[in-house]
C-alpha cells in the first residue's frame, strides 16, 4: 500500500482548524433553524438560457460573461433553462430576462408573447432572442414583434401596457443590470459589485478586496466590516445576521 502523500495531509490539516470547525457548526446550526419554518421563494429576477442554441452556434452558456455581471448586479436571481420555463410560478418575478433564447418552438414563442410578457413585470429579451422558431429563421422577428427598433445598445418600451426591454448584445456591466432590475421594481442589496445571492428571506454576501459592504434589507440598510474573502447571511426582514 502506498502512503498518503504531503497534499493529502495538507488537506487533512486544512478542516483541522478551530475557526473553520466553528463555522461548519454554524452552518449546521442556522440550517436547523431554517428547517423549523416552511421554505419560502422571494427572489424577484428570472434568468433564462437556453442549451438548444448551442448547437446553432460556437457558445459556451457556463462561461457567458452575463451570468458573473449578473451575480454582482446586487439583485437575487434564479436561473433556468427555456425547456424548463412554463414550469415556474412567474407570479413572484419583478423582472425577467431571456438570454440567448435564439431556438424554439412555435408553442414556447407563443408561451412567452402570452404568458411571460405582462403587466406585472418587466421582460428583457437579450441577443437575438427567437431567430429560429419551428426551424425557421427570422433575423427581425423581435423588431416586428414589437414594432420597434432593435438595435441600439438597449432599448425599453411599453407593448400593450407591458414593459419590455431589448439588449441586442449581452452586456458586462453589472451597474447596466442594476439599473434595469432596480427600474423594474426588484430589490438591489449592494451598490459594489459583490456576489449576492437572496432567497427564502435570506441574503448572502460574498466580499473580496471590498473593505466595507453597506447592504440594503427590507428592513433598512447595515454596515458589514468584511474580511480578505468575507461571506456572511442575513435575514432580509428582521437584519439579523444568520452567518
Amino acid at each position: 500500500h502506498r502512503l498518503p502523500t504531503v497534499d493529502a495531509y495538507q488537506k487533512v490539516e486544512y478542516w483541522n482548524k478551530p475557526e473553520r470547525l466553528q463555522t461548519i457548526k454554524d452552518m449546521q446550526h442556522a440550517c436547523e433553524k431554517l428547517l423549523e419554518k416552511p421554505y419560502k421563494k422571494t427572489t424577484e429576477v428570472l434568468v433564462v438560457v437556453d442549451c438548444e442554441t448551442r448547437y446553432h452556434i460556437q457558445l459556451d452558456l457556463c462561461k457567458l460573461p452575463v451570468i458573473d455581471a449578473l451575480g454582482k448586479s446586487g439583485a437575487g436571481f434564479d436561473r433556468v433553462h427555456l425547456y424548463d420555463l412554463k414550469k415556474c410560478d412567474l407570479s413572484q418575478y419583478k423582472c425577467v430576462l431571456l438570454v440567448n433564447c435564439r431556438v424554439m418552438s412555435q408553442k414556447t414563442y407563443e408561451y412567452i408573447q402570452n404568458t411571460v410578457v405582462n403587466k406585472d413585470r418587466t421582460t428583457i429579451f437579450v441577443d437575438d432572442f427567437a431567430t429560429v422558431v419551428d426551424g425557421k429563421t427570422g433575423k427581425t422577428r423581435l423588431a416586428e414583434w414589437l414594432g420597434v427598433a432593435c438595435d441600439a445598445d438597449y432599448t425599453e418600451c411599453v407593448i400593450n401596457g407591458c414593459k419590455v426591454g431589448v439588449m441586442p448584445k449581452i452586456s458586462e456591466s453589472q451597474e447596466v443590470y442594476r439599473d434595469i432590475f432596480k427600474r423594474a421594481g426588484a430589490h438591489i442589496y449592494t451598490d459594489g459589485g459583490e456576489v449576492v445571492i437572496a432567497d427564502n428571506e435570506m441574503v448572502m454576501v460574498h466580499c473580496k478586496d471590498i473593505p466595507q459592504t453597506v447592504l440594503h434589507l427590507h428592513c433598512g440598510d447595515v454596515e458589514v466590516e468584511n474580511g480578505k474573502c468575507n461571506t456572511v447571511v442575513y435575514n432580509t426582514k428582521t437584519g439579523e445576521k444568520v452567518l
